[in-house]
Formats: structure tokens, sequence, C-alpha cells
């Protein structure tokens, strides 16, 4: 960990497809560090919050670039951002201290949560589209205002009480639950812009031309756009929750819907094998196709009685989709 903090403390890094930097995080000169003792202090921001640089949008030294995020413009997110607070009602600069706070501490500790304020972003972009295109966003702004009103509560005890894992990893929580919400809105969000028609629930999580969806996350870290080396996924392997997502499906077809929808990454959705042992996804399998396709295809089953399952992944470039008709 010292060593990816030594790092990170000298060098910016930027994600860079086809020569073109859609996100990079600059912790330049933000920790302190004693190499003896192996001591790391995090440095108190100068300006703490949202800040623009030319078209990135940043918080805590992670800056997104505007397409990137789903925004048409970086004056609408910011519009979008204001709106979601309002809507919130939390205090700004506690809420987006906190944001920071976790993001960077969980980057030092596992290196890979890159994108742990993408679905953020993200969400908050997807809502205010949804909004503004007259599709009721109120059910899951009710949702956020509960989840978040806890875990900043206990953020800032834990925070008083100098006790920074606890405080981090209730807003952790709140993320992760961010995560899962972000993918319902992603997913809606597209379906609208094609043409389908949207209203977004709580049970099921959406209706798409009539058809429930229940939305699933998949607990593995996902790399939006990012081709992880086959190497890199077996070492983490180990840490991926397969049970919980076999569990998840399990409930979906239990709870009052048509198609399971699950975000996943862009080489799960392309190689079944990762699902082999999961006894859920055994059926048939369609081949990957672009997302609105596969919404049409899951969608022309209405009438079947088994439920479909929707493998669907933003692969930074566009979205691709693929359909499984699980055995009864």
């Amino acid at each position: 960990m010292l060593s990816r903090v030594i790092r990170l403390n000298n060098e910016e890094y930027s994600f860079q497809p086809n020569g073109i930097t859609l996100f990079k995080v600059n912790l330049v000169n933000r920790f302190v560090i004693d190499e003896n003792r192996g001591w790391i202090a995090l440095r108190k921001a100068e300006q703490v919050g949202i800040k623009v640089d030319g078209e990135f949008i940043g918080l805590g030294g992670f800056n997104y670039h505007f397409d990137y995020i789903g925004s048409e413009s970086v004056a609408f997110f910011l519009e979008s951002w204001k709106w979601f607070i309002n809507e919130l009602k939390v205090n700004r600069e506690e809420f987006e201290t906190a944001l920071e706070t976790t993001a960077i501490k969980h980057l030092v500790e596992d290196g890979i949560s890159v994108n742990l304020l993408f679905d953020v972003f993200a969400l908050v972009v997807d809502l205010n589209n949804l909004r503004k295109v007259g599709i009721d966003v109120s059910q899951k702004i009710s949702e956020l205002k509960s989840n978040v009103k806890g875990n900043l509560r206990k953020y800032k005890g834990f925070k008083i009480k100098q006790n920074v894992d606890e405080a981090t990893s209730r807003i952790r929580n709140f993320l992760i639950y961010i995560q899962a919400l972000s993918s319902e809105t992603m997913l809606a969000n597209y379906a609208r812009n094609h043409g389908f028609n949207v209203e977004l629930g709580k049970n099921p999580d959406l209706t798409i031309d009539g058809c429930g969806f229940e939305v699933k996350r998949k607990v593995r870290p996902k790399f939006i756009g990012v081709r992880i080396p086959e190497s890199i996924v077996k070492a983490y392997e180990n840490i991926f929750d397969l049970s919980s997502l076999s569990r998840r499906v399990s409930n979906g077809k239990n709870q009052k819907c048509d198609i399971i929808a699950i975000d996943v990454n862009e080489s799960d959705l392309k190689n079944k094998k990762f699902f082999r042992n999961l006894k859920e996804f055994k059926g048939t399998w369609f081949q990957p196709t672009e997302l609105k396709n596969s919404l049409q295809i899951a969608l022309s089953f209405q009438h079947s009685r088994k439920k479909r399952i929707l493998l669907f992944c933003n692969t930074g470039e566009g979205y691709l989709g693929r359909i499984i008709i699980p055995k009864l």
C-alpha cells in the first residue's frame, strides 16, 4: 500500500482509450508520508467539493470528462448536482467531504476503486435527464434520502471520535447502494433515449414497455470501458462474491418482475464461462448485441412464463446486451 501511495503522491494517472482522456486521478502532493515508519496521512485540501477543469468535473482528485459520465455538458452536470443536493437536503460541504475522503481511502487501500465516484456522478445525470423528460423520479429520490441520512449521520459521529475506518465504511455503504441504483437509472435512461416507454418504481425497479425489470449489480468490481487482463481477473477471483450474485438472481425470480437485468463487465457479458458454476444461468444464451436489440428480444417474450435474464454493460464506447432464457 505504501508504494501505491508514493506513486499517487508523485504522478497523475489517466484512462485514455483511443488516445482520448476520459478519466484521471490527480492526488499529487495530497499525502504526508514517513517511509521509515510506513506512516501515511492525507493533507487537508485547499478547496473541498466539486471542481471544474475545462471539460473535466472533479471531486477529491477524481476527474471525469463530462461525456464519460453521460452529461451533455459541464454546465448540465453542475445544474444536476445542485438539484441533487437540494433534493437530498444534506449539507453540501459535509456530503462532498465525506465522498472525497471515502473515495481516496479506498483507492489507497485496494487500488481498484478508481471508479468509486463514477456511479454517483452518472446517477445524478441520469436522474436529472429522466426528470426533465417527465419521468417521475420521486421514488428513487426518497430511497436515496433515507439511505444517505442514516449513513451520513453515522459518518459524522465516527469522524468526531476520529475513527476514520468506521466513518468511511458508512459512506462506502452508501456508495455501494448508489452503484445498484445507478445501474437502474442507466438502463432506464438508455431505454428512454431509444424509444421505449419507461417508468421508475420500487417493486419492480422499473417498467419498460409494460414489462417489469428487477435490476441487479454484480458484486465483482465493475470497470467502465476498461478491458482487464485475464491474469488480473483470476488474481481477484477469490474475492468476487459469485454466491451473492446467484442469490440475487434467485431472489429476482421470486420478485414481481418479468426480466432480471444484471449490470456486468464487458468481458463477463462476452464470456459465459464466468457464470458456468451458477445453476441460475443454465439455459439458452443469445449472442451479445447492441443493448436496444437485446431489450427488444427480451420484450418479445412478454407472454412467456420464463423470467428472462438480461446482461448489460457500458463499454465506454456504447452499450451491449445479452439475453439468457433459463431452464425452468
